[in-house]
């Protein structure tokens, strides 16, 4: 390499005015390509439409790759909205190293103990939206904290029946329901996605999620303290009429991918970024 690059100084030094035409010539396309070319970009949004009955009629937002949303995005949400649209809130909280299976949550009733994989948060509301078969007892009710939803595969593994008393992260639980786990498996978001929690072992798949049976299911608020991932967020409107609008505000002041349950499809929403490179012919 060393060699070649001192012959090709010897080959410039000896035709120096080929080598400055070159040069030369080089130097005025360069010029030339900035001097009469321009760029230009504009900030969309593309649409996906999926003909698909949606779960509900109302709009769905999450990180792309289940990194989190903001406490603040939450408050903005919470003060837009409230009173126009029922929000249901879900939140997972995970061990400090969610990668490694060996590191579990403790479930504890008596002397029985369990071990699940992470914590699903969610709003009271949670049960006016989705679905839920097969339930033994309630869900928690807009005033409840010390509460909690256990799947049947749980309840059975520790022992523990309605009104019992378990422990977990310290807390005690009063269960107040307990949900047969196919009935959480099956319910899929309007992403298609389970609600149960992202499986973080393996982060080269971003559609994971764990079973029923490595969950339990206490009041968004409870986990607070923990600061949990807040998976997502769904706004159902009280009219339908406004979920237009809701989208429209989310993807444009936000950049955020949206899902919105329309009639009997699925309308993706997501921003993209389209550059426009103008050639000298049109200036």
């Amino acid at each position: 390499a060393v060699l070649s690059f001192q012959t090709g100084i010897e080959n410039l030094r000896k035709r120096k005015l080929l080598s400055s035409l070159t040069l030369f010539t080089i130097i005025m396309i360069t010029i030339g390509i900035v001097i009469f070319s321009s760029f230009s970009s504009l900030e969309t949004t593309r649409t996906i439409i999926n003909e698909s009955t949606p779960l509900y009629q109302g709009v769905y937002i999450r990180d792309p790759a289940w990194n989190g949303l903001s406490q603040q995005i939450i408050d903005y949400l919470k003060s837009a909205y409230s009173n126009r649209a029922e929000i249901v809130i879900r939140s997972w909280l995970y061990t400090q190293t969610p990668s490694d299976p060996s590191i579990t949550f403790t479930i504890r009733h008596g002397d029985n103990v369990g071990e699940i994989y992470a914590i699903t948060g969610l709003t009271s509301s949670f049960i006016d939206v989705y679905p839920i078969f097969n339930m033994t007892g309630r869900w928690f009710l807009p005033d409840e904290d010390f509460v909690c939803v256990i799947p049947s595969s749980i309840a059975e593994e520790i022992g523990a029946s309605l009104t019992d008393t378990i422990e977990v992260i310290g807390l005690k639980l009063k269960v107040v329901g307990i949900v047969d786990d196919k009935s959480i498996d099956y319910i899929a978001d309007l992403d298609g996605e389970p609600i149960t929690p992202y499986d973080q072992q393996d982060p080269e798949i971003l559609d994971a999620h764990v079973l029923a049976s490595q969950t339990i299911f206490v009041p968004f608020k409870l986990l607070e303290p923990w600061r949990p991932t807040i998976a997502s967020v769904s706004i159902i409107p009280y009219d339908p009429n406004l979920a237009p609008s809701i989208v429209e505000d989310l993807v444009r002041n936000f950049n955020f991918h949206v899902r919105c349950g329309v009639g009997d499809k699925i309308i993706y929403y997501s921003p993209a970024l389209v550059v426009t490179v103008f050639g000298w012919q049109i200036q």
